[in-house]
This record gives structure tokens, sequence and C-alpha cells, in this order.
């Protein structure tokens, strides 16, 4: 759904509801389930609706907005710069308690934080706390947990963010997506994609580095390794936009505008 919107271009305008209904169509989505879908989201205020003359438009609420917006940061924005503290936690939770700890190492996993040691958990960014706070406040007694500062010399940094983080893995992942994007943009360049076929390309071509991107810690520079492969991955993604971004908002005009 997100996708969607995002195909509109950066600022992903407002969508009549048909012409959203037809986007999720070539992606495979039959009318009822779109429909389904469009209104599930909008009860769950994902999204917006304004009526316009005899149709609903539909646009991104602030939260899915931003959280479009952040997909491919990772790749596509500069990285904050980094004030070379780590923010810790030291845990240590009773063997009683082990699905808590088990939830709590899962949650800050997904809120960016890395494992350094066993009952160790570090992150580059203070504000990702706030991911966690929550859970931090239901410890269950007997739990110890203390927050920490670490400060490393730069190579220390690299090296513990390495074991941290599985940016090995992260790195490898991103460079296969790269070559891949690479390959789509150089075989459309030469038979561009139209109408439907070309939102089914553009979403084949990106779902696999966006679901990477999710992945990604998005630490600053001064933790990654040198050949971190991010701007092979924003060249490559640039590549197939500049193909498929005209093709797919074309295909969007006609929607809109089906008697021009």
């Amino acid at each position: 759904m997100i996708f969607a919107f995002g195909a509109t271009g950066p600022q992903s305008r407002p969508l009549a509801g048909p012409v959203l209904v037809a986007l999720l169509g070539a992606l495979g989505m039959s009318e009822p389930t779109a429909r389904a879908t469009i209104l599930r989201m909008r009860r769950g205020g994902w999204l917006g609706s304004t009526r316009v003359g005899p149709v609903v438009e539909y646009a991104l609420a602030d939260a899915a907005r931003r959280m479009s917006a952040a997909v491919l940061a990772p790749v596509m924005e500069p990285r904050a710069p980094w004030d070379g503290t780590f923010h810790g936690l030291l845990f240590s939770i009773p063997e009683t308690a082990r699905a808590y700890r088990d939830a709590l190492r899962r949650a800050a996993v997904q809120a960016g934080f890395g494992v350094l040691r066993p009952g160790l958990l570090i992150v580059a960014d203070a504000s990702r706390w706030s991911r966690i706070d929550g859970l931090l406040a239901q410890a269950p007694k007997g739990s110890r947990l203390l927050r920490a500062e670490l400060r490393l010399a730069p190579e220390d940094a690299r090296a513990a963010a390495a074991e941290a983080w599985p940016l090995a893995e992260l790195a490898a992942a991103y460079r296969l997506h790269a070559a891949a994007l690479q390959r789509v943009a150089d075989r459309l360049r030469l038979a561009p994609p139209t109408g439907a076929d070309a939102v089914r390309a553009m979403w084949e071509a990106m779902v696999p580095v966006s679901a990477t991107a999710i992945e990604d810690p998005v630490l600053p520079d001064e933790l990654l390794p040198a050949d971190w492969p991010s701007s092979d991955v924003r060249a490559a993604i640039e590549a197939a936009g500049m193909i498929l971004g005209p093709a797919v908002q074309e295909y969007i005009r006609q929607l809109e505008h089906p008697n021009r």
C-alpha cells in the first residue's frame, strides 16, 4: 500500500480510490482485497480520506509518510555524525523471567540496538531508547537494568560495531542488490515497460533492497567499514528509477485522466 503512494513521486501525493485500487491490482491484489485493505488502513489511522466530487481521495497519514521515507533512508540519505559514544544497557534478568529477557532482546534489536556481549546491548543513537522505554519499565522483580556510556578509540569502536551488528552480512546483501538493480536498469533501458508492467517491475526491483534496508541499524559512517556499499546501492536505485519512475507516473496519469 505504502509503495503505491511512493510510486507517485517523492511527495507521495493523494490518490483517488479507483486509481489506488488499480495500482494495487497491478501488484496482483484483487479488487475486493484492495478495497478491504484500503478500509483497514484508513480505520487504523494509516490513511486519511477526503471526498473530492464523486470520488474519495486517500493520502498517507503522517506516521505512514514517515515510515515510507525511512525505508530507504539508510542508502539514500546521509547518516548523522557520531559523537563517539555508545549508549549501553547492562541487564541481568532472572531465569524465571526468560520470556521477558527474550522479548527485551528482540525489541532492542528491532529498535537498532546491537548485542555486544551477553547481557550488554549498545546503540549509537540515544534517541533509540524511546523505542524500548516502555518495555524497560515492565522489568520483572529481580531484574537489574543499568544504562551506561561507552567510549572507545575509533578502531576499537568499528570493531565493536562489527561484533554487535551483522554488518558483513548486510554489506554482502547490499552488494547483491546493487548488482541486481543495475542489471535490471541495463535490461529495461533497451525496452522500458509501460502501464501496469512498469508498476510490477518497480515493485520487484525495490522489494529486496527495501527488505534489507529495514534491517539496517543505520550506524554513523564512523562505525562502518571503509567499503560500505550504500553509494553503489544508491546509484543502482537511481539508475533503475530513471527508467521505471517516469513510466509508473505516466501510468498513474493515465489512470487519473483516462479520456485524455
